[in-house]
């Protein structure tokens, strides 16, 4: 079957990816969808640069950081997701990208991956078992600090994994601690909001927030020592600092980029 491309240009990069399924997506990331990551990524990666994408889904950030001529690795446990990532790269033979088809973890294995509302292939696949999911594969997973070994000290990473950042940044955390690479992570709180019906809505507050500083505190201690730390978030895009404390406190969504300066 003839694979249908069009021509896409996202943070000043132009490159090529499938038509069709996505082309909203598309639209939307040529009309400034995060802007302030690309941007980012643009002004960090080059042809000496590596770039390690963690839930790289269809491949925005992977293909970006390759046009700027990075050498990229790329991990997608979802199956719909890397089969479109792979033809999106194939579609720009001259970018320098190595995919793996499996999930970093705490452990190498083999995990149930859940799609997201409409199901896989979307960009909400993760381990959660929370309600609404539609669709499941048991992916490849992989040990996230033995793959780290093989990463350059000085790599820009991107982790994106709908909710698992909670267990995958303590397990990283010897890499992160030893070279503190630049990196814009996702945080996520979906997974933390308290289901207790019936209870009182200030009680329901107290344990989610509870819940929330539960899990944060781990992904804290594996993020100590970097000197900046900015984010973005749906009230305001732009990049601006980000208090440590205001992430036990704070629960939706946001970008955050961290360095060592």
């Amino acid at each position: 079957m003839t694979t249908t491309a069009r021509r896409v240009t996202v943070g000043g990069r132009t490159f090529n990816v499938v038509a069709g399924r996505h082309d909203s997506f598309w639209d939307t990331c040529e009309s400034g969808w995060e802007q302030a990551t690309f941007d980012v990524l643009v002004s960090r990666l080059g042809a000496a640069s590596t770039f390690v994408d963690v839930g790289a889904w269809i491949g925005p950030m992977t293909l970006v950081a390759a046009a700027c001529g990075a050498r990229v690795v790329a991990y997608e446990p979802d199956p719909a997701a890397a089969d479109e990532l792979t033809a999106n790269v194939t579609l720009n033979p001259d970018f320098d990208v190595a995919i793996e088809r499996a999930a970093l973890w705490t452990s190498t294995g083999s995990r149930r991956l859940r799609g997201g509302p409409v199901g896989l292939g979307e960009s909400m696949s993760s381990f959660s078992g929370r309600s609404g999911r539609v669709g499941s594969a048991t992916v490849r997973t992989i040990d996230a600090r033995e793959a780290a070994q093989s990463w350059p000290a000085d790599s820009v990473m991107k982790i994106d994994v709908e909710g698992s950042e909670y267990r995958l940044l303590p397990r990283l955390r010897p890499f992160i601690a030893k070279h503190h690479p630049t990196m814009v992570l996702s945080v996520h709180a979906y997974d933390v909001r308290a289901s207790l019906p019936g209870w009182p809505s200030p009680v329901r507050r107290v344990v989610h927030h509870m819940r929330h500083a539960a899990r944060t505190l781990p992904l804290l201690w594996a993020i100590r020592g970097y000197g900046s730390l900015r984010g973005s978030d749906h009230g305001r895009p732009e990049l601006h600092p980000v208090p440590r404390r205001s992430l036990m406190l704070r629960m939706w969504e946001r970008e955050l980029l961290l360095e060592r300066t």
